[in-house]
């Protein structure tokens, strides 16, 4: 008891408890201010950024390049209207654009079948096969017959397939290519409305796995005659699907799957490796319980492994808008276990417990040592203590007086171990190689405390309280649009960084963290997303984007939307190629964008010839037309020079649509000024129209 009540014992204890608490509080400081919640997060983010970028790479393979049948649909449907004496002397006259179709679209098969009817069961056609898709061979060494006349096959000097058969044998393994196109046949005489993406099956048991991508197919009268298609083996579709993209070692990878409808839960349809075949439950679809809404990061319920396993889930648009198989959808899933996609977050925790644990012992055994050396009078020692700087090393002198000097030293070097301890904490927040600092700031005092990296990212250069307030509200007036608790420093080269801040009644604590990288990444992933890459121009999502935050931000007085066509432009592809057709393009961009003010208009690129422009902030609908009847006639007297030397004028039509009210419908806006320009392009090409 008398032990307890000594000046050593009680100081000892006090040393004790203020390196806990401020080792504590400095975890803390580091936990609370979302270091680990936001390593996770980025962890989410970059998981689902990467299996983005894969789907965005697959989605414009499945639509814009496998499925471009549409140039030769219109050629097929002429042929099928004439008359010839057999089947195979038509498959003969179809044999020519199969194979072209087959190199434009870099698939792996192109096929036509010959039947409306969906009872058959033998189905005569023409089925032309290239396992290697992506060479560049000109002659037809590379391809192979699998069904279709043997006839044609000797004809073109195509060799018959391991596979190949007179006709097509249906099956109920092999029929829903055929069969469910034809079944909706009678929907429409737009093949393109119809197109289906099959499932993974094989044309015969000894047949590779394939998906197809199949259409009815119309003569020119409009009557039925068949299916239309091309073919993707899984071989193939598996490279489009590379498993280092998202590890470099024993990646779980990616997976296709499918849903039959919009309530049912997706099912594995092409599994990549023999990894995935081990942990998916065979026939089984996906348990998924969501982790993460924002990123889109689910957890698998159902697999064999005996570690947690995470899942990216990214639809597949593949079909368009109110069309007969839009319910059924198609996912790009990647997966990666726990351990991995978090191994920072773990790393993180690991340090932060270890350091803690180390400053504890040193704090603790520290506290003890100095405690007994410190000695001085106790009044001496609360004024000295009362007047010190709590942030610098406290100098006490020896009074010649044993116990007192023992207790006056003990209070210094436990001030100064304190000290040290915030200094060993922050070289362990520097052994993380993170950009992050910390300070403390007193209502009632002149001092602040930081961490030595916080001059760095905010570029001061003392601990003078003022100038740091100063920097601090600077900062707080720049917020990042878009971006909770980023903020931007106008340096010459621009930075960004993380604030996180607490108040209390007297005092100000925060984290600062620099992510100028990450921003930089953010922004040019944006960019990419939202920009087209031939003409610099706002793509179509964007523009829409765009267009309805300027009309919220902005008064509408008198506002328009405007469709523009260019003229020709087939023409001049075919004329003079795609060189000069793009050539074309970018001059005609430049000419729009220079149609009014820059601060009046917003242009964007809708499609291959086709762009939409926003007027707004205009006094009257007079002065828009104006602005409209000044720039075609600047075109019209305005000419490019041709590589024939020749000059040409740049042919645009366009149609308006008046914006009266906001907010609005952006479709029916859209839809008013295509129809105006519809009326332009057929009643008075070159020029423009109102709606």
């Amino acid at each position: 008891m008398r032990q307890r009540n000594s000046i050593v014992y009680r100081l000892t204890i006090f040393a004790i408890i203020i390196i806990v608490i401020q080792s504590l509080f400095l975890i803390a400081v580091l936990v609370n201010g979302g270091v680990l919640r936001q390593a996770k997060l980025n962890a989410y983010e970059s998981f689902s950024d990467k299996v983005q970028g894969r789907k965005a790479y697959l989605e414009l393979e499945m639509k814009n390049r496998w499925t471009n049948v549409d140039p030769f649909l219109s050629q097929i449907s002429k042929k099928l209207s004439k008359t010839y004496e057999t089947d195979t002397l038509l498959l003969d006259s179809l044999s020519s654009e199969l194979i072209e179709m087959l190199r434009t679209t870099k698939a792996t098969g192109a096929f036509i079948l010959l039947t409306d009817d969906i009872n058959d069961n033998n189905v005569p056609g023409l089925y032309f096969r290239d396992y290697d898709p992506l060479s560049d061979n000109l002659s037809f060494k590379d391809l192979y017959v699998v069904v279709g006349p043997s006839e044609i096959a000797k004809k073109l000097k195509v060799p018959l397939d391991q596979m190949w058969s007179y006709d097509l044998r249906l099956t109920s393994d092999n029929h829903d290519f055929i069969k469910k196109p034809l079944n909706l046949a009678n929907l429409s005489n737009d093949p393109k409305l119809l197109g289906y993406w099959s499932k993974p099956f094989k044309l015969s048991d000894t047949d590779l796995q394939i998906m197809t991508y199949s259409m009815p197919i119309f003569d020119s009268e409009n009557n039925l005659k068949g299916i239309v298609g091309i073919e993707v083996t899984l071989n193939h579709m598996i490279k489009m699907l590379p498993a280092t993209d998202l590890k470099l070692k024993d990646s779980l990878g990616y997976i296709l799957t499918h849903k039959p409808t919009n309530d049912s839960k997706p099912i594995p349809s092409v599994i990549v490796s023999a990894l995935q075949k081990r942990y998916l439950v065979e026939n089984e679809p996906l348990n998924l319980l969501i982790e993460n809404e924002d990123f889109g990061i689910y957890k698998l319920l159902n697999h064999t492994g005996s570690y947690d396993i995470y899942a990216s889930v990214e639809e597949l648009k593949l079909y368009q808008p109110n069309t007969p198989f839009e319910g059924e959808s198609w996912y790009l899933v990647g997966f990666m276990r726990g351990d991995e996609l978090f191994s920072y977050v773990y790393r993180t925790q690991s340090i932060l417990w270890g350091a803690f644990i180390i400053a504890l012992i040193v704090g603790i055994f520290g506290g003890v040592y100095f405690s007994y050396r410190f000695s001085k009078p106790i009044v001496d020692l609360s004024k000295k203590v009362r007047e010190s700087n709590k942030n610098e090393i406290m100098i006490v002198e020896p009074t010649g007086l044993l116990e007192v000097d023992e207790l006056a030293q003990a209070m210094q070097e436990a001030n100064n171990e304190r000290l040290e301890s915030v200094s060993r904490l922050t070289r362990v927040i520097s052994l993380f190689d993170l950009p992050i600092a910390a300070f403390e700031i007193k209502n009632n005092s002149d001092d602040i405390f930081v961490t030595e990296k916080l001059y760095t990212i905010l570029d001061l250069d003392d601990k003078n309280k003022t100038n740091f307030m100063n920097k601090l509200n600077e900062l707080l007036n720049n917020p990042e649009e878009n971006e909770e608790g980023v903020y931007k420093i106008n340096l010459e080269y621009p930075r960004w960084v993380k604030l996180k801040m607490t108040d209390s009644s007297d005092t100000t604590i925060g984290v600062i963290q620099d992510i100028t990288e990450e921003m930089k990444e953010k922004l040019q992933i944006r960019m990419d997303r939202d920009i087209d890459p031939l003409t610099r121009l706002l793509n179509r999502r964007a523009f829409q984007s765009y267009m309805e935050q300027l009309l919220f931000k902005n008064p509408l007085k008198s506002s328009a939307l405007v469709m523009f066509d260019l003229d020709n432009l087939k023409n001049m592809n075919d004329t003079y190629g795609h060189k000069w057709g793009d050539f074309y393009i970018k001059e005609a961009v430049q000419r729009l964008n220079n149609i009014t003010q820059r601060n009046k208009m917003l242009l964007g690129r809708r499609s291959g010839d086709e762009f939409v422009l926003l007027l707004y902030g205009f006094t009257s609908k007079q002065e828009i037309e104006d602005c409209m009847n000044e720039f075609f006639s600047y075109i019209k007297g305005n000419t490019i020079k041709l590589p024939d030397g020749k000059d040409y004028s740049i042919g645009i039509s366009a149609g308006l649509a008046w914006i009266d009210s906001w907010p609005t419908d952006y479709e029916d806006l859209l839809n008013k000024a295509d129809e105006a320009l519809y009326i332009s392009k057929f009643n008075n090409k070159g020029n423009w129209t109102k709606l």
